[in-house]
């Protein structure tokens, strides 16, 4: 396996400011089989000088599998953006790749099965009015009123799922930066609304 790794410290501000991006590229990896995210206590633990001979910290440094002996230093923006894209150039493994491990899991908890069937039953059985499509592109038109009716209480569809089987929070499947911030956070958010997600 890949393992990617960040020498810090509690006291250390710089690994402070970097430690909500490294939870965030834990949770989105956490399915990806060929990685493994780790950090090391510096305050604990003697980071081998073999592979951390510098004396600053956060040091961070990915051991490609097959490649231990030669680890690569970390040399982007310390952000997820930059934390996702050294990932990607080292080992060839992108977000996409990251999405698509995480996903089986990702729609049991929040029920993406249930809203894309009340979505296809709000497509077959709600007319677009012309002007919505003519103010806006086709797609996000669609996206707009199938959010709008989703929520509608007064629309009814046929074979209502049950009521705790949709909630308004789950109006899209498109996972974006921030909702892998929100979850690394601990907010326990669901999807962006699916009218927010198609712009």
């Amino acid at each position: 396996k890949h393992v990617f790794i960040m020498v810090q410290a509690a006291w250390c501000s710089a690994c402070t400011e970097i430690r909500p991006q490294w939870d965030a590229l834990a949770k989105m990896m956490e399915n990806v089989d060929e990685v493994v995210i780790a950090t090391l206590d510096a305050e604990e633990n003697d980071p081998p000088s073999r592979y951390f001979p510098e004396n600053f910290i956060p040091n961070i440094k990915l051991f490609r599998k097959g490649q231990k002996n030669r680890p690569a230093k970390f040399n982007y923006a310390p952000t997820l953006e930059g934390l996702v894209e050294f990932i990607h150039e080292q080992t060839g493994i992108s977000m996409k790749d990251a999405q698509e491990a995480r996903y089986p899991a990702y729609k049991e908890k929040y029920g993406i099965d249930n809203v894309i069937e009340r979505m296809r039953r709000a497509a077959l059985n709600v007319d677009i009015p012309p002007a919505q499509m003519l103010r806006m592109p086709p797609k996000k038109a669609l996206a707009s009123l199938l959010y709008t009716k989703l929520l509608d209480p007064k629309i009814a569809s046929p074979d209502p799922l049950p009521e705790d089987s949709f909630s308004p929070d789950l109006a899209g499947s498109t996972h974006t930066w921030s909702l892998i911030r929100r979850e690394a956070s601990g907010a326990d958010a669901g999807p962006e609304p699916l009218a927010r997600a198609a712009t």
